[in-house]
């Protein structure tokens, strides 16, 4: 086919799967989207069979290939599952993953099966004939697959595409030196932070004497937020409760192995105007708990980070932990670390250190402190090491990536999530599909160590899967057409449409499955037929067919199809000889990370325009664009004065 029947039709199901690249949240940038954009393309322009191309974006990473140009085209396919669009500043990382897998749920469901599965995932489905098992025996199958890298702020996962051996062996060959590198670079900034502690004020817990607990170790209940904004403070900086939830936050600081002895107990935290003056404090020892009320706008009495907690004893075995709340606070609460000094009999603080390397209890003492030359020379090497090691992250950086998934430990069966809860587990839900279609077969075989991914591909782009293959039929007609036979062409349940014309519909289906599920020849049936070359023109008002059928359901003429944006915006950059007709690649300005007030001023066509959530071009908004946030099968259709305007 040519290269303009592919970018036209592949604008089509870049709808269906809500193609974009960017995330709406911080507008993070997805550099490697545009590759599946070009995959959907490329698939088109060959005529692939669409059965294949289904099931490489579901499993494309699973599936083995005897050349390296269709591994990668598979393992670029994956990204259909990848682009949902998700709050990744999510602090319940579980409660992520499993909004992650009811998107891609939704997305399957509503686009390839004309279902929505989403309905069932608290409940069974209130019209459809879902029960929510089936909702997490299919969840089941996507948990084995890993989608996202978990941070403060989550990050979807790129993953190498695959290499002829030169190239593997070239790659793998800078990844070691990088490696090797940073291991070298870290050895320097641990000597380094030696020599500054006395000015540095971010001190290294693994120089700090006793044994202490940071707060990345602290367990958290209700929402704290990371900082570093006020020094000093231990390692990578430290929490507050934003002075929210007042009475329902807490931090507990809980040593992995305490041997039994007294210890003397200090809390770090940087003081502030903005701190609370009344900051419970409760340590749980051999001798039950005691309370200490901590004023966090007054600077720490040692060094100006740490107020001592008292002495006390503890047991082996027994409890040991110190819990931060904020009950009745009147400012932010810190929580940074608890340090747990060792005492000898006379109560005197111990020479003894967590990490062996130093006798310093505040991590600000100049014990040991070198020459400045040999400061000097290591501060120059520092320097070198993090010019290699950019230059390194660079070359790695060239490596070809598509956005993807990666195995999950243990893959299993699911529980059921009550009322859709994270927090109430019910009993498993084998891996299976939809028992409406498959019956007593609804449980998928899974061989040992698949996920069952493959499988459910298998399922779904199957000949004897009665939706899949209508659903698709139905988009190509309404694609061409204008209008479905099916009109809820996303939703073929029973709170959809009922096709027009069911024997129409099942005989192009029996056709296209049994040309081998080509959208090529699939154009020219519905194209070469009679109710496609139908004049959109009536006799007049008084034509008696307009008052029967108004609605134009029985395709008794032809219908006016509105000028889609991107056609618009082409056609006006093609007559007047702007248009840019190169095909493919990354339109994305280099060094962009978030898309707020990106300006778009490229000249290429429409489908290569970058597709920003939070900077869409405003031509292509203004003329019913696409929502990118999910699965849009028909795109709204207006007539407003603002159409006027944006053309003026």
């Amino acid at each position: 086919a040519s290269q303009d029947f592919a970018e036209r039709f592949a604008r089509h199901w870049l709808d269906v799967a809500r193609y974009a690249e960017s995330v709406t949240l911080r507008g993070l940038v997805q550099p490697e989207a545009w590759r599946y954009r070009d995959y959907v393309i490329d698939a088109l322009r060959q005529d692939r069979s669409w059965r294949d191309v289904l099931c490489e974006q579901i499993a494309g990473d699973q599936l083995e290939f005897d050349s390296l140009e269709q591994s990668r085209r598979a393992a670029i396919a994956v990204t259909f599952l990848c682009m949902g669009d998700m709050n990744l500043e999510n602090q319940q990382k579980r409660e992520l993953d499993m909004d992650f897998i009811d998107e891609q749920l939704d997305t399957l469901g509503r686009g390839m099966l004309g279902q929505t599965l989403s309905c069932a995932r608290c409940h069974d489905h209130k019209f459809d004939p879902i029960p929510t098992n089936d909702y997490y025996a299919l969840a089941g199958i996507l948990h084995g697959s890993v989608g996202l890298e978990h941070a403060n702020v989550s990050r979807w996962i790129e993953n190498p595409l695959p290499m002829d051996p030169a190239e593997q062996a070239h790659f793998a060959s800078l990844q070691r030196e990088l490696d090797e590198t940073k291991a070298e670079l870290q050895v320097i900034k641990q000597q380094l932070a030696g020599v500054e502690a006395t000015t540095q004020r971010v001190i290294d817990s693994a120089r700090l004497a006793g044994i202490v607990v940071d707060d990345a170790q602290a367990r958290r209940v209700g929402n704290w937020m990371q900082s570093d904004h006020t020094q000093p403070y231990v390692d990578s900086g430290y929490l507050h409760d934003e002075h929210s939830g007042v009475g329902e936050k807490s931090l507990t600081f809980e040593p992995r192995a305490l041997p039994a002895g007294r210890y003397e107990l200090r809390i770090a935290y940087g003081a502030g105007a903005n701190r609370s003056t009344k900051v419970p404090v409760t340590i749980f020892s051999a001798d039950g708990e005691t309370t200490v009320i901590v004023n966090q706008r007054t600077p720490p009495t040692i060094d100006g980070l740490w107020n001592s907690l008292g002495k006390f004893r503890f047991e082996a075995g027994g409890q040991a932990f110190v819990m931060i709340g904020n009950q009745e606070t009147d400012g932010h609460v810190i929580g940074d670390a608890i340090q747990f000094l060792p005492l000898d009999d006379n109560g005197t603080v111990l020479a003894t250190v967590g990490s062996g390397n130093s006798d310093d209890t505040t991590g600000t003492g100049d014990r040991d402190k070198p020459e400045p030359a040999e400061t000097e020379a290591w501060k120059r090497s520092q320097q070198e090491l993090t010019a290699r090691q950019n230059a390194l992250q660079r070359q790695l950086a060239e490596q070809p990536r598509a956005m993807g998934l990666r195995p999950r430990d243990g893959a299993s069966d699911l529980a059921v999530h009550i009322r859709g809860s994270i927090h109430q587990l019910g009993a498993n839900a084998p891996r299976g599909v939809l028992r409406v279609i498959s019956g007593d077969d609804a449980v998928l075989t899974i061989p040992e160590g698949s996920d069952g991914r493959l499988e459910l591909a298998r399922w779904i782009a199957s000949d004897k899967n009665p939706l899949t293959a209508r659903v698709l039929v139905n988009r190509v007609w309404l694609w061409v057409m204008g209008e479905g036979l099916v009109r809820t062409p996303d939703n073929f349940g029973t709170t959809g449409q009922p096709p027009t014309h069911p024997e129409l519909l099942d005989w192009l289906t029996d056709r296209f499955t049994r040309e081998g599920w080509s959208i090529q020849r699939l154009v020219k049936q519905i194209v070469m037929s009679e109710a496609y070359r139908q004049s959109s023109l009536t006799a007049g008002v008084d034509d008696p067919r307009l008052a029967t059928d108004p609605d134009n359901r029985w395709w008794w003429r032809s219908d006016r199809k509105p000028l889609s944006a991107e056609s618009l915006r082409d056609s006006v950059l093609a007559i007047s000889g702007q248009l840019d007709r190169a095909p493919g690649g990354s339109r994305i300005k280099p060094g962009m990370s978030a898309d707020y007030g990106y300006r778009h001023e490229d000249l290429a066509r429409s489908i290569y325009l970058p597709v920003f959530r939070n900077a869409l071009p405003e031509l292509l908004e203004t003329f019913n664009y696409a929502d990118t946030g999910s699965v849009t099968g028909r795109r709204q259709r207006t007539i407003v004065a603002q159409h006027a305007l944006a053309i003026l």
